[in-house]
């Protein structure tokens, strides 16, 4: 299992949230998709995704990845917002 996090700044709301979580459903490899609107992270755990494919999703959606802020392998912590 593989956990990356993202920073995306432009989220704010439930329709963010819901807009990336639509996107990243067809992203091949996602286990679960963690939002935290607080901290505008966006938390994918999985085995095999890819994160080209995963910052391409957000885009979709309508929003800039600024950056990635971890990698790495195991899912851990508190996950708020786990959709999927």
């Amino acid at each position: 299992m593989h956990q990356t996090t993202y920073s995306v700044p432009g989220m704010s709301c439930e329709h963010c949230r819901h807009a990336i979580t639509s996107e990243l459903a067809h992203v091949a490899g996602i286990d679960t998709i963690g939002v935290d609107l607080a901290t505008k992270h966006v938390t994918i755990t999985g085995a095999g995704f890819d994160s080209g494919a995963v910052i391409a999703a957000i885009d979709e959606a309508g929003y800039e990845v600024a950056g990635t802020i971890s990698q790495g392998a195991g899912a851990h912590g508190d996950a708020t917002g786990m959709v999927r």
